[in-house]
């Protein structure tokens, strides 16, 4: 995006053939949740997953 500091794509090519950008600030966020060995990729699947599973993350306020 035009005017925004991107450093770092995370590319999901096997699941979804599309690449998201995130901003250094997000990275620094999702860094500070991964467990040992885990990848950026592997967290947002997990995160993924939890949505699917809670169905909107228990879809609380409007």
């Amino acid at each position: 995006m035009p005017g925004r500091d991107l450093s770092y794509c995370v590319t999901f090519t096997q699941v979804m053939g599309q690449t998201i950008e995130l901003s250094d600030e997000l990275i620094e966020r999702i860094e500070g949740h991964l467990e040992d060995d885990e990848t950026i990729a592997e967290f947002v699947e997990e995160l993924v997953s939890i949505y699917e599973q809670e169905g909107r993350f228990l879809q609380e306020g409007p």
